[in-house]
């Protein structure tokens, strides 16, 4: 996550992707920070550890999509 965010500091992304585990900060910290920065690049979040409080945190926070894994590449493009 902190590697993450560093990278999106140093250049702009229209879309990031994120898992929610992650070590030192979640895929919702990260979301959180993001969105400070540029409250216009999409961020979706992906889990294999779904759970209702954290979609909803998430969404709230301002995530695009909340995807569970394991995922079907062609399942994800057709839902977008």
């Amino acid at each position: 996550g902190e590697d993450a965010l560093e990278k999106f500091k140093g250049q702009w992304h229209e879309i990031v992707f994120s898992d929610i585990r992650m070590p030192k900060m979640t895929g919702i910290e990260l979301l959180a920070e993001i969105k400070e920065i540029s409250e216009f690049t999409q961020f979706i979040i992906m889990t294999s550890h779904a759970s209702v409080d954290n979609s909803i945190a998430a969404l709230k926070k301002g995530a695009f999509d909340y995807i569970l894994k394991p995922f079907d590449d062609l399942d994800v493009v057709v839902d977008a």
